[in-house]
């Protein structure tokens, strides 16, 4: 969630001014361990041993995802007021796979077309209090659904408090 974590330490194994750049990278980390860990519940951790599919079975409202960067929807509107909803997926050679495809009632399309617009993580439970014509449940099969069609990633970790 926070860029700094995930830049490498270039030229930590190596001798010289790289080094000692890669160990001040690694001091302020530590230095900001803390609040980094502050999000973290004792089950988050728990959990990092489950696979996808296990995780996935756990879903319930505080549950987080984020659109998949190679993912994309596309609606297909159809006579009778459905949409046909693809997930598009493009892989590591640049082809396109459509993983998922789904008959979406037009009661549902409004979450859909979020879903599609939004890039941001949410919790299951933003979602539902967006669209609370639907019940939790059906929020619930709904990211189920896109996420085992790779479109959504479940993201394993709570937020990160704000450094004050």
């Amino acid at each position: 969630q926070d860029a700094r974590w995930r830049r490498p330490l270039f030229g930590a194994w190596d001798a010289g001014p790289q080094c000692e750049s890669a160990r001040d990278q690694w001091h302020a980390l530590m230095q900001d361990w803390a609040r980094v860990a502050g999000g973290m519940r004792l089950e988050d951790a728990l959990l990092t041993k489950l696979s996808e599919a296990e995780l996935l079975n756990r879903v319930d409202a505080t549950s987080r995802f984020q659109r998949r960067p190679e993912a994309r929807m596309m609606f297909e509107p159809k006579s009778t007021g459905e949409n046909t909803v693809k997930i598009i997926v493009r892989d590591e050679d640049g082809g396109e796979q459509t993983p998922l495809q789904l008959a979406v009632p037009a009661a549902m399309a409004a979450v859909f077309q979020w879903l599609a617009e939004n890039g941001a993580a949410f919790q299951v439970e933003e979602l539902a209090s967006r669209f609370p014509e639907l019940p939790l449940t059906q929020h619930l099969t709904i990211v189920n659904a896109l996420t085992r069609g790779r479109y959504l990633k479940q993201l394993r970790y709570g937020v990160i408090p704000d450094a004050a």
